[in-house]
């Protein structure tokens, strides 16, 4: 959240370079980090649930 709003000040500041540098760390944080962990979650919940409709 710190990066995304690093970004939202830069650009009200209308920094540019440094509003970009922000919004490209977090859209890493994304992709490398938040989706992969919410994918797995996604599938171990899903198992879960397959599991329990046929107990």
């Amino acid at each position: 959240m710190a990066k995304i709003q690093q970004a939202r000040d830069s650009h009200a500041r209308d920094e540019t370079n440094a509003m970009l540098t922000a919004y490209r760390a977090s859209a890493e944080i994304m992709d490398k980090t938040l989706l992969p962990g919410a994918d797995e979650l996604d599938k171990i919940n899903l198992q879960a649930l397959e599991d329990a409709s046929y107990t």
